[in-house]
């Protein structure tokens, strides 16, 4: 059950990133 809370922490972090990263890549092209 820990290691599923760490699990999703860590999946949320990379979202987060990922979403990031989209809205620049967004930006740039326009």
């Amino acid at each position: 059950m820990l290691f599923f809370e760490k699990e999703k922490k860590t999946l949320i972090k990379v979202a987060q990133q990922l979403t990031i990263y989209k809205f620049l890549c967004t930006r740039i092209v326009n």
